[in-house]
C-alpha cells in the first residue's frame, strides 16, 4: 500500500463493507490512517467517483496496478466527521520528540501537525477521553507528552504507572 500511494499506482481490490457485501474497487490510494483501532486507506474510488476510506482488514485479493494517477488529496478533506462537530469532543493538544516522527505524519494529517521551534512535534486531535484513546496514545511510549488537558495528562499518566507496576510485579 504504501509503495502504491508513494508512487501513485492504482490499486484494484475486493472489499468487504460491515454488511459483509463483497465489491470489486479500484482506486487512487492517497493516504494511510490509524483510527479507531484500524489501519485505513483514503483513495479516490473510481466507481463512486469520490474520495473513500477503505479499511485495510476488508481488503482481498489486492493488485497494484502499472498505471499511474496524478490525483492528490484535497487540502480540504476532513477525517473528522460532521457529528464529531456536533458532540464538542476535547481538543487533545499532543507533544511528539522527533524520534516517532515517522509515525506522527503515518497517523495524523498534515493540517494537525506543527514543528516547534523546539524541534518537537505538535498535534492536535479532537479524541474521546476513554480507555482507548490511553491505550492508543501509551502506545507512542516516552515520545508522547499530552499538553492539554490536565484529564487527561492525568489518565495518561495514571495509566503508565499501572504498567509500571504490572511490569515490576512480574517474575521476568
Amino acid at each position: 500500500m504504501q509503495y502504491a500511494i508513494l508512487d501513485k499506482h492504482v490499486i484494484r481490490f475486493q472489499y468487504f463493507n460491515t454488511e459483509l457485501k463483497r465489491s470489486e474497487r479500484v482506486i487512487e490510494p492517497l493516504r494511510l490512517l490509524f483510527k479507531s483501532h484500524a489501519w485505513y486507506i483514503v483513495g479516490y474510488c473510481r466507481s463512486k467517483e469520490e474520495i473513500r476510506t477503505f479499511r485495510l482488514t476488508r481488503i482481498k485479493k489486492l493488485q497494484i496496478m502499472p498505471e499511474i494517477f496524478e490525483r492528490e488529496l484535497p487540502l480540504d478533506y476532513s477525517m473528522v466527521s460532521e457529528g464529531r462537530e456536533r458532540c464538542k469532543l476535547p481538543v487533545l493538544k499532543l507533544k511528539f520528540s522527533p524520534e516517532i516522527a515517522h509515525r506522527v505524519f503515518d497517523e495524523f494529517q498534515e493540517d494537525q501537525v506543527n514543528i516547534g521551534e523546539d524541534g518537537n512535534y505538535y498535534v492536535a486531535v479532537q479524541y474521546e477521553l476513554n480507555n482507548w484513546t490511553v491505550h492508543y496514545l501509551l502506545s507512542f511510549g516516552k515520545y508522547v507528552e499530552v499538553v492539554e488537558p490536565e484529564s487527561a495528562r492525568i489518565m495518561l499518566r495514571e495509566r503508565a504507572e499501572e504498567c509500571n507496576d504490572d511490569k515490576e510485579g512480574k517474575d521476568i
